[in-house]
């Protein structure tokens, strides 16, 4: 190698020629370099607000269901480029908005994938309960073991005008 190389910028600085750079909050960063060759020139600069450091696209999963369909939305503070729909871990689907129908009712993990046109990316799960849409569900299970799933025994009434209810439990 014939000369050395450091790169200044505001998280560090680095001495590989083709650095990896790393940056903790978002905004415009300088960037200045200084080249040294092995004869003892040596070169230096600075390009001003040359890094652009974007945020993480926010995401907000927007769902409703009726019956066994979901229907689901993304609310997101950044124009993306890249989505993707996982349903239990299944790819479901890439468009912003979807339909999905499930074949039984229960608790479904609902997760999106995003990236936005800068390549940030970011992730959020959201269970979903898909449940008859007119009628009283009682759960005859659930399994207290902080699995996320059916961890509290909960009937589901429809709001409908529904204010309150009663619920007594007899052991036999």
């Amino acid at each position: 190698e014939n000369y050395s190389v450091n790169w200044n910028y505001e998280s560090g600085i680095s001495t590989s020629t083709n650095p990896t750079l790393l940056f903790k909050d978002t905004g415009t960063y300088d960037l200045t370099y200084r080249i040294m060759t092995t004869f003892g020139c040596i070169l230096e600069g600075k390009y001003p607000g040359y890094i652009q450091v974007y945020s993480a696209p926010s995401l907000d999963i927007i769902s409703s269901n009726e019956d066994k369909l979901l229907q689901l939305n993304i609310f997101s503070n950044s124009a993306l480029d890249y989505i993707q729909w996982e349903l239990n871990g299944n790819t479901i689907g890439t468009d912003q908005q979807l339909s999905y129908e499930v074949n039984k009712y229960g608790q479904y993990l609902v997760t999106l994938q995003a990236t936005d046109i800068y390549g940030c990316q970011n992730s959020t799960s959201k269970f979903m309960n898909v449940l008859p849409s007119a009628a009283l569900f009682i759960p005859n299970i659930f399994s207290p073991n902080q699995d996320g799933q059916n961890d509290v025994w909960l009937p589901w009434l429809p709001t409908n005008g529904l204010k309150s209810y009663a619920l007594s439990i007899f052991d036999r």
